[in-house]
């Protein structure tokens, strides 16, 4: 009985190495996206102004597209001052060159730490689905009045 075992264990680990080769065979044509960098613009700005947001891209790899992107701002001086939002995916195609999202600088003047991270999808036989790398920038908010309470 416990030779049994044993041959329908190694039957099932080598059944398994043929599905995980056969996976490696169908990805061979896809490649993951690489991120560069984000930039902002303006880097400088007030409460409530329009801020760009565009994501560098070095690499679109093949067969792959951001289907959602975990954006969030965190102020350096008081991290209670924070904002947190999941873009959909039809803002974010990467077939485009480096795509961008628009949002409102913050209301509270300060040094803020701008992250995303793009959630990825490609397709290799099956659609596959991996996180990004968190890419940040540092927004500046100034006050509208024109001092920097900060």
């Amino acid at each position: 009985m416990k030779t049994l075992n044993k041959i329908l264990a190694l039957s099932v680990f080598i059944m398994a190495m043929f599905a995980f080769v056969a996976c490696d065979d169908d990805e061979a044509g896809t490649r993951k996206p690489v991120f560069e960098s984000i930039t902002l613009s303006p880097k400088v700005t007030t409460p409530g102004e329009n801020v760009t947001l565009t994501i560098n891209i070095k690499d679109k790899g093949s067969n792959a597209y951001i289907w959602r992107s975990e954006f969030a701002w965190v102020n350096k001086n008081d991290p209670k001052d924070k904002y947190q939002l999941s873009l959909p995916k039809e803002m974010s195609p990467i077939t485009l060159d480096n795509p961008s999202y628009q949002f409102k600088a913050p209301n509270n003047p300060g040094t803020y730490t701008v992250s995303i991270t793009p959630k990825i999808a490609y397709i290799a036989g099956d659609n596959l689905y991996d996180d990004g790398p968190t890419l940040t920038a540092e927004l500046v908010v100034k006050s509208s009045t024109g001092g920097d309470e900060f």
